[in-house]
Formats: structure tokens, C-alpha cells, sequence
């Protein structure tokens, strides 16, 4: 690799631990430096506080709306294209002239509805540089999720008031439908995704119960595909672990908010943070909380993806489903939490 390689994913795929542990490598600088995507939104923290977020071409976009063009000689058009093209390129060289590293390979997770502007970036911009998809079963993508999330944008849902405000509900079901149609949609994209390798050839792809069936292979597979100098060993470090950091910019900006009202979100958060872990990196744990209702909703959203993936192969696999779920094991779940 010369200067920089892509990991697509989706969120709660394993992009995470993945990217723990190339930052582990002497040679690479592992970044979210969200290029792509022409999106800006206020978006969710983990804490539920809505924060701007801004891709780097929409920002292009933006700051050409104020530019004097005249004396630079170029249309508006011209000057988003080379403007981009050199703070992109700025960008790398920043990361790795700071960091000290010779590769920077950076994890893009688009956000919902910008996989096209994400696809057209990448190969528009950066065509040489080498990309790999990671995949994680859908189903627990969406488990894993819901769990993560539970902050963010489930207020108003019995998942929240179960989980979060622990009003004592008898719940039977996990997910709910606008949740199942906006992430399952957007694992859906991106499992399916035509973006094709710098040769032409379909793109690498890496999935995530491969990992952790065999995680030194994937590594070492991982490190080859990128042209990484340090190679894993083998030890069970390779393999994906639990754990949140709390270094984001929500833990930063949590100063600014009053004590009590801190407090209070911390404790929310370390509460949702213990009921998910066990999540982050299972394996088939969807199993649990799939209704019969949630499987055909997936299937039809995404049925074809997981066939291609390997993850199911027969069309009615929802059918072996449960009806309803078990409350008294949604209360013990639930319980997990509630000495964080």
C-alpha cells in the first residue's frame, strides 16, 4: 500500500476492533476520516446529545458557496473538484507526518444514504488506493446496534422504556419495525455494494465470524491485502474483544453540561454499555431476540445479501422464529445493567 487503504463496513461490524488492532502496528494510522458522503446533520452522540457531523466534501461544498472564484481562475465546479482533491491529500499527509506512520488506512461507514456519494468518492478520487469490505451477520449488526443505540435514537420506543427508564413492561419483542427498515436498508447497501477493487476486480471481502473463528488467518490475510510490513503473530489478542472507549468527543463534551444532569448520562451510558457488551462481538446472539416478525421484515429487506453472504440459505429461515419473545428473558437482560 502506498499511502492510504479503505475498510468499508457498516456500523457494529467489527470495524472497531479491527481498527484497534491495526493502530497496534508500528507502521499504520488507523483514522474515520468520513471523506465521502456529501452529508451534514446533527447526529447522535452515546450519550443521545445531537453534535454536527459534516463529511469532508460536503464541507468543500459549503465553503465554496462564500469563495471569491475570480482571482482563482476557476468556476465553483473546478474549484470544489481541486479543492477536494488537495485537502484530501492534505489530510493524509497531516495524519501520517504527525503520527509517524507510513500507512494510513481509514474506516468508512457511511451514513444512511450516502453509500453512492462514498462509492463515486472513492473511485473518483482515490482509484488506486486498495479497499476491502468487512461483513457481519445482519442480524447481529442489527442486535448489536439496537443495544448501542439505545441512547440515540430509541426515545419514545418500549425498547427505551424498558431498558433505559426500566418501567415495568411485559416486553416481547426487541426490535421494532422503523429501526428494522432504516438499518437493515442500510446493511442491506452496503452487503450488496458493486464497488469493485482498483484491477476491476470485485472488491476483497472480509467476514467477521471468519475472524473469529480464525483470527491470526484473517490478520495475516488482512496484512497481505494491505501490503502491511508487520504481520500479526498468533495469539489470542488477534481475536475481537469487548470494550468502549471513552475518549469520544461525547465523553469531551459532557464537561460543558451541568454536573447532576453528567452524572446522570453517565450513569445511563455505563448501564447501556454493560446490557451490550455481550453483544459487541457475538457471534449468532441474534438468535435471542429475533421475533418471527423481524426475520421476514429482514428478509425481505436484505434476504438476497444474506444468501450471498453465506449467513442463510433458505428463504423462510424466519419461520423457525418465535412468535413473541420470552419476557422473563428481556427482564434478565435488562437486570444486567442495573448495578452500573
Amino acid at each position: 500500500m502506498d499511502r492510504i487503504g479503505f475498510i468499508l463496513t457498516s456500523p457494529c461490524s467489527g470495524g472497531e476492533r479491527i481498527g484497534s488492532w491495526l493502530s497496534a502496528r508500528r507502521s499504520v494510522f488507523v483514522t474515520e476520516n468520513t471523506l465521502f458522503g456529501r452529508f451534514c446533520e446533527l447526529w447522535p452522540d452515546d450519550r443521545g446529545q445531537m453534535l454536527p457531523a459534516i463529511t469532508v466534501d460536503r464541507f468543500v461544498t459549503e465553503w465554496s458557496r462564500s469563495a471569491r472564484l475570480g482571482p482563482l481562475r476557476m468556476n465553483r465546479v473546478d474549484f470544489q473538484q481541486r479543492f477536494l482533491d488537495e485537502l484530501v491529500a492534505l489530510i493524509v499527509d497531516f495524519g501520517l507526518r504527525h503520527s509517524g506512520r507510513r500507512s494510513m488506512i481509514d474506516l468508512v461507514m457511511p451514513f444512511p444514504g450516502t453509500l453512492g456519494a462514498v462509492e463515486s468518492g472513492l473511485a473518483g478520487r482515490l482509484p488506486d488506493a486498495p479497499r476491502l469490505k468487512l461483513i457481519r451477520d445482519g442480524r447481529d449488526v442489527l442486535v448489536d446496534q439496537a443495544f448501542r443505540w439505545l441512547l440515540r435514537d430509541t426515545h419514545g420506543t418500549n425498547r427505551y422504556a424498558f431498558f433505559v427508564e426500566r418501567r415495568p413492561l411485559k416486553l416481547t419483542r426487541f426490535l421494532d419495525d422503523a429501526f428494522l427498515d432504516r438499518w437493515g436498508r442500510l446493511w442491506n447497501d452496503l452487503a450488496r455494494s458493486p464497488m469493485t477493487a482498483p484491477d476491476g476486480s470485485p472488491i476483497e471481502r472480509l467476514r467477521y465470524e471468519d475472524w473469529v473463528a480464525a483470527p491470526a488467518d484473517a490478520l495475516v490475510r488482512l496484512s497481505t491485502h494491505f501490503g502491511l510490513e508487520d504481520l500479526p503473530a498468533a495469539s489470542d489478542e488477534s481475536a475481537p474483544t469487548t470494550g468502549d472507549s471513552s475518549s469520544s468527543p461525547t465523553a469531551q463534551a459532557s464537561g460543558a453540561t451541568e454536573p447532576s444532569t453528567a452524572a446522570r448520562q453517565d450513569r445511563m451510558l455505563l448501564r447501556v454499555r454493560k446490557i451490550a457488551a455481550p453483544y459487541r462481538t457475538a457471534v449468532g446472539a441474534w438468535r435471542e431476540l429475533f421475533t418471527r416478525e423481524d426475520g421476514r421484515r429482514l428478509q425481505d429487506l436484505a434476504g438476497p445479501a444474506l444468501i450471498e453472504h453465506g449467513y442463510v440459505d433458505d428463504p423462510k429461515w424466519f419461520l423457525a422464529l418465535p412468535e413473541v419473545l420470552d419476557p422473563a428473558k428481556l427482564e434478565a437482560i435488562a437486570k444486567s445493567g442495573d448495578d452500573a
